[in-house]
């Protein structure tokens, strides 16, 4: 969270620029409420589900309005709210619900908060399914650590490269990559290709982890600010060669994204350390 700050400081820069000197398409958006709402991570709140729960318990909406939206240009943002209260549940479900002895009404009450918005998210919302994507993620790596048989690796990688090749087919006829089917496909494949080279140990293995463990550093903040970098950088530049806009949209984020990083992610992370000693020793007095 504490990285994500700076990113939103940058993106208002990014946005006022555009705003102001360009043809600017996210006016609705850009201002102090929903920037607002983006801090305190209530964008893309499931209003309607909710509304439609206590409409058939109680014959009431219990909210107004419509939810809230990313702010401004940093459409990436609507997976950051949802993200963290998919973290936030899981650690209080693993943390509390799971190891303490005696759970108090108050401890069902924020687990019952905590869950609204990961529920939700499980096969609808606005990623289609994020909550259910993260759970698949967690599987494949539960697996890949506790995989103890060794499998012929070539079959692996032969029925790895048939996922890749169905889940391409099914986008060429519906070019939607948060479809379910799509995802099993790709995760599936995923899951394959790991396991036939988990116990790989050649030097492109390990050149290859070493190199993306230093893009991995930045690609946080490169996450929260290439779409705003990007759309005024196209505002910018207008260039007929889009390949070469492209180019400069690449290499401008990575840039970016790595200063930023420099200055800002890097420290932030000494502080999530130290609040996770923190925290850390307060769990372990909870649960006591």
């Amino acid at each position: 969270y504490s990285a994500l700050i700076p990113c939103l400081i940058l993106i208002i820069v990014l946005d006022f620029i555009n705003y102001k000197y360009f043809n600017y398409e996210y006016g609705n958006s850009f201002n102090f409420k929903t920037l607002l709402g983006n801090i305190l991570m209530v964008q893309d709140f499931p209003i309607q589900n909710i509304n439609e729960i206590t409409f058939k318990l109680f014959s009431f909406n219990i909210f107004k309005g419509n939810p809230l939206t990313s702010f401004g240009s940093a459409r990436p943002l609507w997976t950051i709210a949802i993200e963290w209260y998919i973290y936030l549940f899981y650690g209080y479900t693993y943390i509390i619900m799971l190891k303490k002895r005696n759970l108090t009404i108050l401890n069902w009450v924020i687990f019952f908060l905590l869950s609204i918005i990961p529920l939700s998210n499980v096969t609808n919302g606005r990623g289609n399914g994020l909550f259910l994507y993260w759970l698949i993620g967690g599987a494949i790596f539960y697996l890949i650590k506790n995989v103890g048989e060794k499998f012929n690796k070539y079959v692996l990688i032969f029925l790895g490269i048939l996922c890749l090749r169905w889940a391409f087919l099914f986008s060429l006829t519906k070019a939607d990559y948060y479809d379910i089917k799509f995802v099993l496909l790709f995760c599936l494949a995923l899951l394959l290709f790991l396991v036939a080279f988990k116990d790989s140990e050649s030097k492109f293995v390990l050149n290859t982890n070493n190199k993306l463990k230093r893009i991995a550093r930045y690609s946080y903040t490169l996450y929260l600010i290439h779409y705003s970098l990007i759309d005024l950088l196209v505002q910018v530049l207008k260039k007929e060669n889009k390949y070469i806009v492209l180019l400069i949209c690449i290499i401008a984020s990575n840039l970016l994204a790595l200063l930023m990083y420099e200055f800002g992610e890097k420290y932030s992370e000494i502080i999530n350390i130290k609040l996770n000693k923190i925290l850390n020793t307060f769990s372990k007095r909870v649960i006591t």
